[in-house]
């Protein structure tokens, strides 16, 4: 009798740690893997490519504001909902970001953009931002540590600092090894 109630309530430990770690929100990985080195490195070279391709813009725009994008709404807040291959939002912020994709060539009047290379330009941008906001784990690198909220809530980029510091270790790295 005692062994079938310590069986019990061992089965119900491991059951209820099971669910909770089932159930618990993934947290973002570092920058360790060499797969994450280089989608950092591609998403500061992708916001060095935005931020000069409008440069009349007092906002830096982000890569959600190109594409017409809350990061900080549904389906894309929370992050651990929609950056990770296993969040619950991760295929409608796959679908806002292809209905948005689909929708650029109407937004790019709406830039004020007028020739046929401005619009040519802009347009391969969007295709540029799009494709990589679709792959999961660059969202979430890039809404973790290249977005901050402004003090009225909004979006703004901090894309500037974040790839700075990363070309200082890099630097650091690469000094302390050769």
């Amino acid at each position: 009798m005692n062994g079938a109630i310590l069986v019990a309530l061992l089965a119900a430990g491991i059951w209820g740690y099971l669910n909770l770690w089932l159930e618990s929100p993934p947290t973002p990985l570092p920058l360790k893997s060499s797969v994450d080195k280089e989608v950092h490195q591609k998403l500061c070279h992708l916001s060095r490519r935005l931020s000069t391709a409008f440069p009349a813009y007092t906002e830096e725009k982000t890569f959600f504001s190109l594409l017409g994008l809350d990061p900080f709404q549904p389906p894309f807040w929370p992050l651990d909902q929609s950056g990770f291959i296993s969040g619950s939002s991760v295929e409608a912020a796959e679908a806002a970001i292809i209905e948005a994709w689909t929708s650029a060539g109407g937004k790019a009047s709406a830039e004020g953009l007028s020739s046929d290379k401005e619009v040519e330009q802009y347009l391969r941008l969007v295709n540029l931002v799009a494709n990589e906001m679709l792959d999961f784990r660059s969202r979430a690198i890039y809404t973790s540590r290249f977005l901050d909220r402004g003090p009225d809530g909004r979006q703004r980029t901090k894309w500037r600092v974040t790839c700075k510091k990363d070309e200082s270790a890099q630097d650091q790295d690469e000094a302390a090894s050769g």
